[in-house]
C-alpha cells in the first residue's frame, strides 16, 4: 500500500494547510527537511514557485521523479498559469484539492496530462 494514502481525505484550507504544508508533512515523516516558503495566500504562493528556481532553498531540481521528492504543478486557469505542489511516491502524488477540499491521490501520468509543466525537486 502506498504510504501517501493515509493523507488522504485530509481536510485542506488553505490557511491551515495548504498544498506545500502537505509536502512538509510527508516528507517530515519520512525525515527529510523542507524549506519554509512564503505560501500566506495564493497569489504568494504562486510567486514563490515560480521565484523557487533563483532561490530553491536547497532543493535541487531532477529530470525525474524520486520517492518523497516535492512535486511542482503549473496549470492554466485562464491565462494566467498558477502553480501547485504535491509529493511523489510510486507513480502516485499526493495533493492538496480545491475543488473537493481535501487531500488526495493522482497518477503521475494523469498529473502530467493535464498541465502545464511539471517539476520535482528532491
Amino acid at each position: 500500500m502506498n504510504q501517501l494514502t493515509e493523507y488522504t481525505g485530509k481536510a485542506y484550507n488553505f490557511l491551515t494547510y495548504n498544498c506545500w504544508d502537505h509536502v512538509k508533512a510527508v516528507r517530515a515523516k519520512v525525515g527529510m527537511t523542507t524549506p519554509q516558503f512564503d505560501c500566506t495566500s495564493p497569489s504568494f504562493i504562486n510567486d514563490t514557485f515560480i521565484n523557487a528556481h533563483d532561490n530553491s532553498k536547497g532543493l535541487k531540481q531532477s529530470e525525474a521523479p524520486s520517492d518523497y521528492c516535492a512535486v511542482l504543478i503549473a496549470s492554466k486557469r485562464g491565462r494566467h498559469v498558477l502553480w501547485h505542489s504535491g509529493v511523489y511516491l510510486d507513480g502516485i502524488v499526493s495533493h492538496c484539492d480545491r475543488f473537493s477540499r481535501q487531500v488526495r491521490t493522482d497518477t503521475l501520468k494523469s498529473i502530467i496530462e493535464k498541465s502545464e509543466r511539471v517539476e520535482f525537486w528532491q
